[in-house]
């Protein structure tokens, strides 16, 4: 079997993600680069529905192998149960305008949609995700379509300065997020988890500071330094 270490990251991803609630069963699609040459480059992708159909619980078998040849930009299946998603032509996006990177996520975060829906900049608020530099929200397009590629595309043709940034994240309006880096997917899923850990402490101080100045705090009876 081509790549099977890979294949088997791949899918630990998946399972990782959706019982953390960094994606949900609905969607979301993982991606990786795991070699190249003179003529093509190769990557790992999930599956068409891994969600909705497998719930995230992939066999290294269902993880496909892609081949792109770099001429003519014509992509095939070498090896993987199932077909390419609809979302495979963002990933390659991504991979072509940010040559270093090695990984991409694409998900549904739990703490970060409400972001994503009503179309804010997620703020970075804590320390250890200042590395992005900012998560922008893109124009809406209908998700999966090649107009969705297209607007990646243009965003990452924009934004060249991203790329060196080791880590690379926005928002797809009213979809999802996007987390690339230049490491494997260890990396990128850690970078997730670090962004959506930011998004819940905007969410639980936003919520807090409503209703602070109504919080009566309990008293105690000083029972002694035991």
């Amino acid at each position: 079997m081509l790549y099977l270490e890979e294949r088997l990251q791949l899918a630990k991803v998946g399972s990782v993600m959706v019982k953390k609630k960094l994606t949900n069963n609905a969607g979301g699609n993982i991606s990786m680069k795991v070699d190249e040459d003179e003529d093509y480059q190769y990557f790992i992708v999930s599956p068409k529905q891994a969600g909705q159909l497998k719930y995230w619980n992939l066999r290294p078998e269902e993880v496909l192998v892609l081949r792109k040849n770099k001429k003519t930009k014509v992509n095939e299946k070498l090896e993987g149960e199932g077909q390419f998603t609809r979302e495979t032509a963002l990933h390659l996006n991504v991979f072509d305008q940010c040559p270093k990177v090695k990984s991409v996520i694409h998900s549904h975060p739990y703490e970060s949609m409400g972001f994503v829906t009503f179309e804010d900049e997620i703020p970075l608020a804590c320390e250890n995700v200042m590395k992005f530099g900012r998560v922008p929200v893109l124009d809406f397009a209908p998700a999966t379509t090649p107009e969705l590629a297209q607007i990646v595309k243009e965003f990452l043709e924009n934004n060249r300065d991203l790329s060196n940034l080791g880590a690379i994240a926005f928002c797809l309006r009213g979809h999802g997020i996007v987390v690339a880096s230049n490491g494997d997917l260890d990396i990128t899923l850690d970078h997730l988890e670090r962004l959506e850990y930011n998004s819940k402490a905007i969410n639980d101080y936003a919520a807090y500071a409503i209703v602070k100045d109504k919080i009566i705090l309990p008293e105690y009876e000083e029972v002694g330094n035991e």
